[in-house]
């Protein structure tokens, strides 16, 4: 099962416009190594410049956390949290206007799954 929840703490506007500070929360179980989910929920959003973004990420397993930007049509990684701990934190400030998003992917091989939490924080 799938919780996704999305705290507004100043504005939104979504696909088109700019999130200001906010707060977002997902959790979900992947099954494989092969899996992974974005978010937020499936897309991406667009932040300000000169954001600070903080994002947590707890599981029962090793997952692996990336930050991307979508620009001039393709997606780049900016940053990513993968140690060999189950617990990864990545904090970010955002260089430009720009669409991003968060990519989980499970990395503990030869694993039947996990489950995880991820949140993220915008100043």
């Amino acid at each position: 099962m799938k919780l996704i929840t999305l705290t507004l703490l100043v504005s939104v506007a979504i696909l088109g416009a700019t999130l200001n500070a906010w707060e977002y929360t997902a959790s979900n179980h992947l099954a494989s190594s092969a899996a992974a989910d974005q978010h937020p929920n499936g897309g991406l959003y667009r932040l300000d410049a000169a954001k600070q973004v903080t994002a947590t990420l707890t599981g029962s397993a090793d997952f692996d956390m990336y930050l991307y930007i979508f620009k001039n049509g393709a997606w780049t990684e900016v940053a990513h949290s993968n140690s060999e701990a189950w617990d990864e934190i990545l904090n970010y400030q955002t260089k430009e206007d720009a669409w991003f998003s968060w990519f989980v992917v499970l990395k503990s091989p030869n694993t039947t799954g996990g489950d995880y939490k991820l949140k993220i924080l915008t100043d």
